[in-house]
């Protein structure tokens, strides 16, 4: 018999480990701990206990789900209408039980009762208000192809796949700047400067990414100093601490409208 509650502050060391219970998996941070999880997740401005919730069996912690919301159009504060179970887990123990099920139910209850008319499995895009740095890559992708158990888990709770990202990843070792005419005659007239930990442009920017070390690059125009473009990378800490390589994450290019396509 489970029995399910509202976070408490003394949850995290069970939640690490249940997490780092889980199969390994490129996509899954290893070695949670629950400094990084409290953090991450916790430490959100929005973060409500009641859409952790808890599972227990004989007062020992077997599972937990965690629902959240994506921000209101301005990005300058929570819009309930669409919410997203973001994260489901369960002990290895209670793989094959009605847990995650049951889980799964008090999450889609949770937002139901906050407002939300359209319920999402996993964090994705916009829709994506914990985990970023534990789950995924540099951004949310929502649930990994490789998640066989979340995918079970959504999948069995009647969740069908609406949209599809790509995952992409490259060596810098096995890079090799274009050299061409083009290439040329833009280093002639644009120079590139690095502007560390910029501004957050929106509160929610400053809630899912303000805490992660960023660093921006920015294409100049050498006669008046028009920025032309931007691209935006963060360390993608704590998830990349068990992949052996230090790497940074892509998580915004922009080129100024009338300057696309010039290989900027």
């Amino acid at each position: 018999m489970f029995t399910f509650r509202p976070f408490r502050n003394a949850d995290p060391p069970d939640i690490a480990r249940l997490w780092n219970e889980q199969p390994p998996q490129r996509g899954l941070v290893r070695h949670l701990s629950p400094t990084a999880f409290e953090q991450t997740v916790l430490s959100k401005p929005y973060f409500d206990r009641e859409g952790l919730i808890i599972a227990s069996r004989d007062g020992q912690t077997v599972g937990f789900v965690h629902a959240g919301f994506g921000p209101s159009q301005d990005e300058r504060a929570i819009d309930c209408q669409l919410g997203t179970t973001c994260m489901v887990m369960t002990s290895t123990a209670e793989a094959h039980s009605t847990l995650a099920a049951d889980l799964l139910d008090r999450s889609e209850s949770y937002l139901k009762s906050h407002g939300s008319q359209v319920l999402y499995g996993g964090a994705v895009g916009q829709l994506a208000p914990f985990y970023l740095g534990l789950y995924g890559g540099s951004e949310m992708p929502g649930i990994l192809a490789s998640d066989e158990l979340r995918q079970k888990i959504f999948h069995e709770g009647g969740y069908g796949e609406i949209d599809r990202v790509e995952v992409l990843h490259g060596r810098i070792d096995a890079f090799r700047p274009p050299v061409n005419r083009q290439q040329l005659q833009l280093r002639r007239t644009i120079e590139v400067v690095a502007e560390y930990d910029p501004h957050c442009p929106t509160w929610w920017q400053a809630c899912t990414t303000g805490s992660a070390e960023r660093l921006q690059f920015h294409a100049i125009a050498k006669g008046d100093a028009r920025v032309l473009a931007s691209a935006t990378f963060w360390d993608l800490e704590p998830l990349t601490s068990g992949w052996g390589v230090r790497t940074a994450g892509l998580i915004g290019l922009e080129v100024v409208e009338d300057r696309r396509r010039e290989g900027i």
